[in-house]
């Protein structure tokens, strides 16, 4: 079968391609004419090409080179079917003068190669090479399908099919402009026997034989097996006995009823285990020829010989995590828990075996009860142990417990504990249990009660169905009585008070009261005016500050200790006393009815005195012509303190008597100057604040 492809085709009437003019300088050099087709000029041999023209004038007379190939080499329009590749040459007449322009036409040929047979037989795993001779080294070559061809790009593939296969070759010429196809069948012979066992079957000197057992095809073929030494049941089957001695290699020869032959070969190997004897390190506990729990073991074997069993490969159980090695060690170390065997699988190959090893292991359960319990405070509870296997029994702690050396103690505790018995097991290994009592406090129902500071208020319990009350705390003095059920509390601060009692079957029960106490204001203050040292006998103003507001009805003040004023939010109240002697306090209810009270020190400013030594009553710098005492903060109040003031001479004559006291003495005795020397004064002052004073001392008078 062949057939031509053609690469490409246009239609006549369309014109593809077209070629420029090439005029020389002495032809027409205005006149423009290209060649027309109707296909690319790459043609396949045998196929045709139609030429035209296109020109910007119409010619008298037109000729087509060379005129071999055109069957009217005149005509506007011309088909031909060039053999090879030729320049086709339009010559262009006009007006006596001559255009030419031209085309290159390529043509491919291809040599489709030679098939070996158009339609062939061969056996199952044979190859055939499909093409013969030579071929066409330029062209592209392409097979398909792909399946058994050792190249499918090449002209001659070696085909290796596994059944039966038509192949396609595709054969495209160096251009591309030719391509031809065309297909040879293949028809395979079932031809195939495989020993199922591989390249290599394994058996132990203690089993040494093997069924060969092989897939093959087609029924009806005949076999033949090698050697004939004897350790075959029958050669001339399909899938032998093999019993060996030593490692073998067996072929087997495949004859089908086409006559195609087949082999496979397989070698049984022969393999043995080495012998083995274990050791356990270290030994049992001599006391009781076993081991306690926790203690590390190791096991050992013999070593062997891996040159003679290089396949030889160990796994070991159980598989509880004690083996503390890798499963796949010889000599493996482990962790004592319980009594059983550990067993090692040894494999060659074919070869398994397994071997145990018990390791006994004291078992440190104990059966008793209680483990854990729920009691009352100092009810007793009895602790029951098997002391089978046991020796060597203490208990701890020793507090609350009958006895620390028996098994069955008895245990009274007032608080949850947990007890511990440490004993022998079977005189070898250490053991221990646990009990917890746990103690309970029925709860006695108390309310949480909140109250003002030092305000006395009862705790009252559900006491119903209890006796013996006790109440404790740190500030237990606080309550009006600790042995009875509903005490009246005085406390300042938050406090709690935890009460004892016995329910109906006797048990101790607990409850807790909490008292509470109502915050003071956020901000309690006095602020005053005009400021913390304010003159004695002025009245200073005085403002309570506070949040949450108090109301005003409840606010009470007083001046050291004595109530000055009520009712008021701001008080004015005299400063009497001198020094830091003056403490105003307010008192008031909060708004939750607590009395709450806030003071403020003020300082009493009292009048300074300062009475001169000398005085020159008369003197020319009209300086100093009074004698009488000044007081040095006297803005800081009003009048005039002097209430008696007499100055006598040396010969205790009086010479002043309260004559001005604003003014104070001039110096004259009478209605005559005293003379110059020095005279004696006392001064009584009266303060704002009611308190006398008395200023003694001599003046020196001078003119």
């Amino acid at each position: 079968m062949k057939k031509h492809i053609l690469k490409v085709l246009f239609g006549f009437s369309i014109s593809m391609f077209c070629i420029g003019l090439l005029a020389p300088a002495n032809l027409l050099a205005d006149t423009e004419v290209s060649i027309t087709t109707d296909k690319s000029p790459g043609l396949c041999i045998g196929e045709s090409i139609t030429l035209g023209f296109e020109a910007n004038e119409t010619p008298d007379s037109i000729r087509w080179n060379p005129e071999v190939l055109f069957a009217d080499p005149t005509a506007a329009q011309a088909t031909i079917t060039p053999e090879e590749s030729v320049e086709i040459i339009l010559e262009f007449y006009l007006d006596g003068a001559l255009t030419e322009t031209s085309l290159s036409i390529t043509v491919d040929r291809i040599e489709f190669p030679e098939f070996t047979t158009r339609d062939t037989t061969i056996c199952e795993k044979e190859g055939v090479f499909l093409v013969r001779g030579d071929v066409d080294e330029s062209a592209f070559y392409s097979w398909s399908p792909s399946e058994g061809l050792s190249d499918t790009t090449i002209a001659n593939p070696l085909a290796t099919p596994t059944e039966d296969i038509v192949y396609i070759l595709t054969v495209s010429s160096s251009n591309g402009f030719c391509t031809e196809i065309d297909s040879v069948a293949i028809e395979v012979l079932p031809n195939h026997i495989e020993i199922m066992a591989g390249d290599t079957a394994f058996v132990c000197d203690d089993d040494p034989e093997v069924t060969l057992t092989t897939f093959f095809r087609p029924q009806g073929s005949t076999f033949e097996w090698r050697p004939n030494d004897g350790s075959l049941d029958n050669r001339f089957i399909s899938s032998p006995t093999a019993t060996v001695d030593f490692t073998t290699r067996y072929h087997v020869h495949m004859v089908t009823p086409d006559g195609c032959e087949s082999r496979d070969t397989v070698i049984v190997r022969l393999d043995s285990l080495p012998e083995f004897n274990y050791a356990v390190v270290p030994a049992p506990r001599e006391e009781c020829n076993k081991y306690c729990p926790g203690d590390f073991i190791t096991i050992f074997s013999n070593p062997f010989n891996p040159e003679h069993f290089p396949d030889l490969v160990f796994g070991w159980r159980p598989l509880d995590g004690s083996i503390r090695d890798s499963l796949q060690f010889q000599n493996v170390s482990i962790e004592a828990n319980v009594s059983q065997y550990y067993i090692r699988i040894n494999q060659n190959n074919a070869c398994e075996s397994e071997d145990s090893i018990f390791i006994d292991v004291v078992d440190l359960g104990v059966d008793f009860t209680p483990s854990d319990t729920v009691v009352c405070a100092n009810e007793p509870v009895q602790v029951m142990v098997d002391p089978t296997d046991l020796s060597e029994i203490e208990w701890s702690p020793a507090e609350g417990i009958s006895c620390t050396d028996c098994p069955n103690p008895i245990i009274t505790v007032s608080e949850t504990t947990t007890f511990t018995m440490e004993a022998m097991k079977e005189e070898c290994c250490p053991v221990s249990i646990s009990v917890t009592v746990n103690v309970v406090y029925p709860p006695i129902p108390i309310e949480p009660l909140i109250t003002c500071p030092g305000e006395p208020i009862q705790i009252l319990v559900d006491s119903e169905g209890y006796t013996n009350p006790s109440w404790s705390g740190p500030q237990v003095g606080d309550l009006s009585c600790t042995d009875c059920f509903e005490p009246f509390a005085t406390v300042n601060t938050t406090t709690f008070f935890q009460l004892t009692a016995f329910d109906e079957d006797g048990c101790e029960s607990r409850g807790v009261a909490e008292v509470d106490v109502f915050p003071p204001p956020s901000q309690l203050e006095i602020e005053v005016a005009p400021g913390d040292e304010i003159p004695i006998g002025t009245q200073g103003v005085f403002e309570l500050v506070s949040f949450p507001t108090v109301p005003v009805d409840n606010i009470v003040w007083f001046y050291n200790g004595q109530e000055v004023e009520s009712g008021v939010r701001i008080a004015n109240i005299s400063i009497l006393e001198e020094g830091t002697n003056n403490v105003i306090t307010a008192e008031m209810l909060d708004e939750n009815g607590c009395p709450r009270t806030v003071s403020i020190t003020i300082s009493g400013v009292e009048p300074i005195f300062e009475v001169p030594n000398v005085f020159t009553p008369g003197g020319q710098n009209q300086v100093n012509q009074f004698f009488r005492p000044i007081v040095t903060n006297a803005e800081l109040f009003d009048g005039s303190f002097v209430t008696d003031f007499k100055v006598w001479n040396r010969w205790g004559q009086l010479v002043y008597n309260n004559d001005n006291n604003e003014e104070g003495w001039n110096g004259r005795q009478g209605s005559s100057m005293a003379p110059p020397d020095v005279y004696v004064y006392v001064i009584e002052i009266t303060l704002p604040n009611g308190r006398t004073r008395s200023l003694k001392g001599d003046v020196t008078l001078l003119r």
